[in-house]
């Protein structure tokens, strides 16, 4: 059982070439003047950064930024920013966008009837590409997957990781894990990397999760299908990252994204495995999607790191 294996996915935030650490945190603020109410500079921060692409704006972002512009009296520029969202971003939530209130003052605009229509012929073309008997599957293998590690972690936490009782829940995970890669690597290799549109985003997620767990033979076989994946927009570039980690990692090299840690035994604190020059860890995070360290750190409860990173 390699412990290196056993850290519990995590979602994190959308990926975009060209990304900068600004970006994040100018996102973040965006998000936090929304939920203060201050719709007028939310939206403001909101355009900036699509604008000068400091940070990839995901749909719900962009559907934030429609509210904070109707929200603060500007409907114009709401549905201009809906007309993108919509005919764009294929943005296919009908139910959403119908119940939401949000949008009640711009119900007697001619316009409004036009991008209703819009999305539901998204929400048609989404179910089209749906593969529901495969989304099962995948979703079946992403939460038999962490429901395992959970356990294993509690256990292990409780007992000891060298305990007969850890071990033994670490046989049942191994045992979880191999039939997993199968049915992954079964329909890999029969369809490619599938999207969220697809198998929906938990079912994309979890061949990712999987191929992550796998050994490192596994994870170089699959490389070159995950970097196709990235460049047609498939996959984000940040769960080829969390990979290249962990290859690296058991290669003997420092990883190069610091997505990696461990629990350590003796003091009982998460502590972030070896970094190639951390000095330029943000930018290297931020160019293909993850947050800045800092804020993994946090977010993870890692206590031990290299003093060095500031």
């Amino acid at each position: 059982m390699k412990k290196l294996l056993l850290i519990v996915y995590i979602w994190m935030s959308s990926t975009c070439t060209g990304q900068t650490p600004e970006g994040y945190y100018m996102l973040k603020k965006a998000d936090s003047l929304f939920g203060q109410k201050e719709y007028q500079q939310a939206s403001v921060i909101y355009t900036t950064i699509i604008n000068s692409q400091l940070w990839k704006i995901s749909t719900n972002d962009y559907y934030n930024l429609c509210k904070a512009f109707a929200l603060s009296g500007n409907q114009e520029s709401a549905f201009s920013s809906l007309e993108i969202l919509t005919t764009k971003m294929k943005y296919s939530d009908l139910e959403q966008l119908s119940h939401d209130n949000t949008f009640s003052q711009m119900h007697k605009d001619s316009r409004w009837k036009g991008i209703l229509k819009v999305v539901s012929e998204n929400k048609l073309m989404a179910q089209k590409k749906k593969n529901i008997k495969l989304e099962k599957i995948l979703v079946q293998v992403f939460d038999e997957d962490q429901k395992s590690r959970e356990n294993y972690l509690n256990i292990a936490k409780s007992k000891g990781f060298d305990s007969p009782e850890a071990d033994s829940v670490g046989k049942l995970l191994d045992k979880v894990d191999s039939i997993n890669l199968i049915k992954v690597e079964n329909i890999l290799d029969n369809y490619g990397w599938l999207g969220k549109e697809v198998v929906s985003e938990k079912g994309t997620n979890a061949l990712w999760l999987i191929i992550d767990h796998a050994e490192p033979a596994v994870q170089k076989r699959y490389i070159g299908v995950m970097r196709q994946a990235i460049e047609e927009g498939r996959l984000e570039g940040k769960y080829l990252a969390l990979v290249e980690d962990r290859i690296a990692l058991d290669s003997g090299q420092e990883q190069i994204y610091g997505t990696q840690y461990i629990l350590n035994e003796k003091s009982n604190l998460n502590e972030l495995l070896p970094v190639m020059d951390i000095e330029q860890i943000d930018v290297r995070r931020a160019k293909v999607g993850l947050t800045p360290l800092r804020e993994y750190l946090k977010e993870n409860q890692i206590a031990i790191y290299p003093k060095t990173y500031r």
